[in-house]
């Protein structure tokens, strides 16, 4: 997803931008099972209930605040390239979190 936002904020190509936000698209989906099994694989009963309706909350928290980051961008900037670019450091900071809760689960 990263990479998908970075290429599309550093370039203006359409033959760039078009395939690197599809490739964001993809990924973003693609994870959301993998994502929402997680807390299940070492969370039990109501805990794991817990985890579920914590990723759920902080999902809703970045549907909001996504969209307006990218307008508040549009609104300073008058493109929407510095937006693009600044969502990719939460993508990298995602999978970090999620590379390093696998490690601790390994053991």
């Amino acid at each position: 997803m990263a990479g998908g936002y970075l290429v599309g904020g550093l370039s203006v190509n359409p033959l760039w931008v078009v395939p690197a936000l599809t490739l964001s698209a993809v990924s973003f989906y693609s994870m959301q099972g993998i994502f929402f099994a997680i807390p299940s694989s070492f969370l039990k009963g109501k805990s794991a209930a817990a985890g579920i309706a914590a990723i759920t909350t902080i999902g809703i928290v970045g549907g909001f605040t996504g969209p307006y980051w990218m307008g508040l961008m549009k609104d300073l900037t008058g493109n929407h390239q510095r937006g693009l670019i600044t969502l990719a450091i939460p993508a990298v900071v995602a999978a970090s979190i999620m590379l390093t809760v696998r490690a601790h689960n390994r053991g």
